[in-house]
Order: C-alpha cells, then structure tokens, then sequence
C-alpha cells in the first residue's frame, strides 16, 4: 500500500474531509489532494504530524509494506519529563558539536594566520628584502663619503 492509499484509509477512517485535514496539517486542500492521487509528497514535518494525528508510526506511512496494513499505533511517552529530559540530551549534544566545530574553525583560522605572517616575515628575510624595503621606506640607501668610512689615510 502506498503512503497515497494510506493517507486517504487514515483520513476517511477519521472522518475528516480534505479541507478539515488540510487545515489540522496547515496546508491547502489541493496540497491534500496531491498528496492522496500520488502526484506529491508531503514534506517530512507533514509526515510527522499525519502520524501524530492518525496515531500511527511515521514508518507505517512512509513503507509501502505489502504483507502488514494494520496501523502501528503511535504511543507517546507517559512521563512528559522523560521526553524533556531526552530532548535537553539531544540539545545539549548537538551544541556540544556546534562549540566542537566552532572551535575548530578558530584553530584552522589561527594556523592560517601564523603560516601567512611567517611567510611575510621569512621569505623576505630569507631573500634580504628587509634590508632593501628598509631603504625604500626611509628614503633610499645612505651613501657616506669616502673619507667617513675609510679614515683620512695610513
């Protein structure tokens, strides 16, 4: 069975027409419409709002499972803390990742920095460029008199 087949049997089975479906879900009735002749596919959150509303797992829309078309009927958790718990869990997982991969990115910013000032501080020096942009900047090399450099003779 389709996911077409199974949203038309979970809606008719609620009695709710595809306009009263539409508007549970947010969604237009011709978007209903498509979803039920196969010629679309609802978006995922869709999806698991249709399960939530017919009672069903996500996996009995979403398989076309031949051999079983009993609904699994969806049993959300007793203890509404439990639920908070686990999804603080998760939150605090993926912000764990979200610093993990933030922090990475300041290292590799980091050691790209230190590689270009290395490479504009030591190929020059390597070269002797220092000497001559020196020179440049201070108005060109400085040429002493003779008699300054070797003394008045002897």
């Amino acid at each position: 069975m389709s996911i077409s087949e199974k949203i038309t049997l979970l809606r008719k089975e609620k009695n709710l027409s595809q306009e009263a479906f539409a508007e549970a879900l947010g969604v237009s009735r011709q978007s209903v419409s498509k979803w039920e002749s196969g010629s679309a596919l609802p978006d995922t959150d869709k999806i698991i709002a249709m399960s939530e509303l017919f009672g069903v797992s996500t996996d009995y829309l979403l398989k076309d499972d031949a051999v079983s078309t009993e609904p699994v009927t969806y049993n959300p958790p007793e203890n509404p803390s439990d639920e908070t718990e686990e999804t603080e869990r998760n939150d605090d997982m993926f912000s764990k990742k979200k610093k993990k991969k933030g922090k990475g990115l300041k290292i590799i910013a980091l050691v790209l920095a230190l590689i270009i000032l290395a490479a504009a501080i030591g190929i020059p020096s390597y070269f002797g460029g220092f000497r001559e942009a020196w020179w440049e900047l201070n108005g060109g090399k400085v040429q002493y008199p003779y008699i300054l450099v070797h003394g008045l003779g002897g």
